[in-house]
């Protein structure tokens, strides 16, 4: 007997019945539970997720769309706004594109190009901190073999650095200021409108800022010397290091005794003891602060008041943006609380919570935003998830997601395996790979669709009938079960005609269609 000889074929029927099951409710539809997916979420966002989350490809309606093979690679893009973000071993590799502007970062390797479409653009090619070339903003090329020799331009806040045998000689610039460097940083002199210093570190330094300060130091860091000539305060300072320090301006005046540790300060806008620093800190006028680090502290500036108790373990802090007031609390590393509310603009106006999020490390989250409620766990990344995070490495460690609004909800459970989605009365759908699906769609037609085994048997109905299915492609609707009879089976399956490998009836094969 040649039993195994149609196992090919079987497969075969087998994926197309997958297929099929799959497309009752959608088109595009397919749930092979861990291994493959394709659905719209309640945002319409249409995705294909493979093997869990190894994987991903969607797009939303606004055009953003995510490509991620994990941990390798991923791709953000923006259509609308023309922008794009890919990400190769993320933190190693990323590269980002706006328009006709282009930047790539591999290690400490970046390229960046202003206008990829005009040869003349700006550009440069840098392999820190050993390369440098590029184009800058005036059109002026540039190029650097560090320590030996060379130019760079726009480069550490200067406009341009030029060196010979680095720390043996340096110059840079910035706008009109430039600054010689000789056995750096032994020798140094800046020039420019209203500005001039010498350094011979550490035995003295001189700097003159248009006529609005002077500074002076000896043998730094024992001896420093400053004088302050501005609208609102004028005088001197220094510092005799480690022994003693002194102040005294037109506004304010303070005393150091072995400086930094015990300061006293007092002025118009502010009064500070430091006894000793960092241990007791306070201040009172512009900022209130009390610490008792690393036991407890507390801060308010304008706009600002923070808190934290054992020091960085617990820690508060309140914004006040003007519309938006937006409150922290962690409790590191286990516990992230994020509020944001508006504030109420008129008298029958109350304050509306615009954005919660809660993190209980490492079992879970929860986030609420505008009417859109998201739940995760688990969560082991420590802090709040960021963008290359959430991108390149939750989803693996993400066991169970709940996604809800106001109308729909959602979620997920061990990459696929457990899925459930429901929108009012009008569709649900849940299953459990292989075990069991179940569809119910009422947006038309009334469909219905119960599959146990990944399809070995099925159950579907809609407004003009119900059909079942068995062994896959064995498909029977309610009508051919009302006619069935032993006579109709006979004819179609049994007797001389297979015994004779003789043909079935026409008819027997619409029966099962």
């Amino acid at each position: 007997m040649r039993r195994w000889n149609n196992a090919p074929l079987v497969l075969f029927l087998l994926f197309l019945s997958t297929l099929s099951n799959a497309s009752v409710s959608e088109p595009s539809a397919l749930d092979v539970g861990f291994f493959a997916n394709r659905s719209t979420d309640l945002e319409g966002r249409h995705s294909l997720k493979v093997l869990g989350p190894l994987y991903e490809d969607s797009i939303d309606t606004h055009k953003k769309s995510l490509r991620a093979l994990r941990p390798f690679y991923s791709s953000v893009k923006d259509s609308g706004e023309e922008r794009e973000l890919q990400e190769f071993l993320w933190p190693l590799g990323s590269s980002k594109r706006f328009k006709n502007q282009f930047s790539l970062r591999l290690l400490t390797a970046l390229y960046f190009d202003e206008d990829v479409n005009n040869p003349e653009s700006r550009y440069r090619t840098w392999l820190l901190p050993f390369y440098f070339e590029g184009r800058d903003a005036h059109k002026q090329t540039y190029n650097a073999l560090f320590p030996l020799a060379g130019k760079i331009h726009e480069f550490l806040g200067r406009d341009k650095i030029d060196f010979f045998l680095f720390p043996l000689y340096a110059h840079h610039s910035i706008n009109d200021v430039e600054t010689w460097d000789y056995l750096w940083p032994l020798i140094s002199r800046t020039k420019g409108k209203g500005i001039y210093r010498f350094r011979f570190f550490p035995f003295y330094s001189q700097t003159k800022h248009r006529d609005r300060s002077e500074t002076k130091f000896v043998m730094w860091p024992i001896w420093t010397w400053k004088k302050f000539k501005l609208d609102r305060s004028s005088g001197t300072g220094y510092i005799l290091f480690p022994f003693y320090g002194r102040l005294k301006l037109t506004d304010q005046e303070s005393w150091m005794i072995l400086p930094p540790l015990f300061r006293f300060h007092r002025g118009e806008r502010l009064n500070q003891v430091y006894a000793p620093w960092p241990f007791i800190q306070y201040s009172k006028g512009e900022i209130e602060k009390f610490y008792i680090w690393p036991l407890f502290g507390r801060k308010q500036s304008p706009g600002i008041q923070s808190s934290f108790l054992l020091w960085p373990l617990f820690w508060r802090e309140k914004r006040d943006r003007g519309d938006i007031v937006s409150r922290r609390f962690m409790a590191l590393p286990f516990f992230h609380a994020d509020t944001h509310k508006t504030r109420a603009t008129g008298p029958n106006d109350e304050e509306k919570v615009t954005m919660v999020y809660r993190k209980l490390w490492p079992l879970g989250s929860y986030h609420r935003e505008k009417k859109k409620k998201t739940l995760k766990i688990l969560d082991v990344w420590p802090l709040k998830d960021n963008g290359p995070i959430a991108r390149n490495f939750a989803p693996f460690w993400t066991l169970y997601t709940r996604t809800s609004t106001e109308t729909a909800k959602e979620s997920e459970g061990l990459w696929g395996l457990y899925r459930y989605q429901q929108e009012g009365k009008k569709y649900s759908r849940r299953s459990l790979f292989p075990l069991f699906s179940w569809m119910s769609d009422q947006r038309k037609e009334r469909r219905k669709r119960l599959s146990l085994l990944f399809g070995l048997i099925q159950i579907e109905s809609n407004t003009q009938q119900k059909s079942y299915r068995l062994l896959y492609f064995l498909k029977f609707n309610q009508t051919w079960i009302r006619q069935l009879n032993v006579g109709f089976l006979w004819e179609c399956f049994g007797g001389k005609r297979l015994q004779k490998n003789a043909g079935a009836p026409a008819g027997c094969v619409e029966a099962f269609l």
